[in-house]
């Protein structure tokens, strides 16, 4: 993010404060976009240039890039536990239609205050002071939030504890990509800010309660803006600020490529491969949709400056992904803007959150749609059903991986 937009972030979050509840509503609203709506080269970034100019600086770094007896897990009676990921079972559907709680300190642009997990309530009163971004996850065993003090909670539906006291994750504009979760397994990852360890990448256990990686980047101690945690995959941790991938169950910090980053994907159950067929596309974590008749379609955002329709394909079977609507279900397009002026109306669904090996939870997507169903959609057969209806239409739905409405 550049000195520009932190301005017109400032500015914007300047002219909200203190206005009526409707009046920020209008303010705010900048259009959902969903974090997860992009291709992997663009997930990892850079060039092959920059890519080798990272590697420079590996040695120094990590000095672990040749075999030795620090690369292997921690031994048995070492007392720190060596991370795995176990087999999860069926997460649930995260989502809050509470985004203007009065609960919040201050005058945030956003306050969640109500959170839905599964069928649960739980109230977390997360200030938000950015519309770029939710720094909120689903692991196996929860969800993982951020605070804008720079502590990490966790809850599994029940009372939120504090996991991290001083992170360099929060809901401002230059910290809320400082969190990160998988679509499988129980772990979290975050940047360390405390005075000593600023610039260490902590990889959490949300099942077992405790770290399980960590890893100092020299680049991120004396970055002026916190690094970012892109993803977790498998075993991985992807920094996107430097270009580096973290093993976890070695402590190995490599020098990232997108390549690396397509073999992971194709190595991990919980993906997409877009394009023509499963062995030439490419590999993606989240998908969107155009609906056609009752049929979910899926788009290719690149290379614009409208989606394409294409193919899509479970990445761990190779069956194509060919989502139906449920029976009956008719979605309302949505108008999309040009300036201030309607261009046309759209149909689309985005793909947010793994809830299984076989199934996605999705939701419609708008400019002017300020609540929406949320469904979800199996591989296997291509069923979908209507998971959570729309709530009150005076409130605002957001999912995971969305930025504020």
């Amino acid at each position: 993010m550049n000195g520009e937009d932190l301005r017109i972030l400032a500015h914007r979050a300047d002219s909200v404060r203190g206005r009526p509840v409707d009046q920020r509503l209008d303010e705010v609203h900048v259009g959902i976009r969903s974090a997860r709506r992009r291709r992997v080269a663009g997930a990892v970034g850079g060039t092959t240039a920059a890519v080798l100019a990272v590697a420079f600086g590996i040695a120094a770094l990590t000095g672990a890039t040749s075999p030795n007896t620090n690369d292997g897990p921690p031994p048995a009676n070492s007392g720190t536990p060596t991370p795995t990921i176990s087999a999860s079972s069926t997460r649930p559907i995260v989502y809050s239609d509470d985004v203007l709680s009065d609960h919040c300190r201050g005058n945030p642009i956003g306050c969640i205050g109500i959170l839905h997990v599964g069928d649960r309530e739980v109230r977390i009163d997360q200030a938000l002071w950015t519309v770029r971004g939710w720094p909120l996850g689903v692991t196996d065993a929860g969800v993982v939030y951020a605070h804008d003090d720079g502590s990490v909670w966790f809850t599994d539906g029940g009372s939120p504890r504090r996991i991290a006291t001083q992170t360099c994750a929060g809901t401002s504009p230059t910290s809320v990509g400082g969190l990160a979760t998988g679509d499988a397994g129980p772990w979290a990852a975050w940047f360390d800010c405390t005075p000593t360890h600023r610039g260490d990448l902590v990889v959490f256990d949300t099942s077992a309660g405790q770290e399980v990686a960590r890893a100092p980047i020299p680049p991120c101690r004396s970055a002026a803006l916190p690094c970012t945690v892109d993803a977790i995959i498998g075993e991985h941790v992807y920094v996107k600020d430097d270009l580096l991938r973290l093993d976890v169950r070695t402590g190995t910090v490599v020098a990232a490529t997108p390549q690396m980053y397509d073999e992971d994907l194709r190595s991990h159950p919980r993906a997409f491969v877009l394009g023509d067929s499963w062995r030439t596309g490419t590999p993606v974590a989240g998908l969107d949709f155009d609906v056609v008749g009752s049929r979910l379609v899926p788009t290719d955002p690149q290379p614009g400056p409208e989606p394409r329709r294409t193919r899509a394909f479970d990445i761990a079977t190779g069956r194509p992904v060919e989502f139906r609507l449920p029976s009956g279900y008719h979605p309302d397009p949505t108008p999309t803007f040009h300036g201030n002026d309607v261009a046309g109306y759209v149909t689309v669904f985005t793909a947010f959150e793994w809830l299984d090996d076989d199934t996605v939870a999705l939701t419609q997507e708008g400019e002017e749609l300020p609540n929406r169903d949320i469904i979800t959609c199996r591989l296997s057969d291509g069923h979908c059903d209507v998971a959570v209806t729309a709530g009150a239409p005076d409130r605002w739905r957001i999912v995971i991986g969305e930025a504020l409405p």
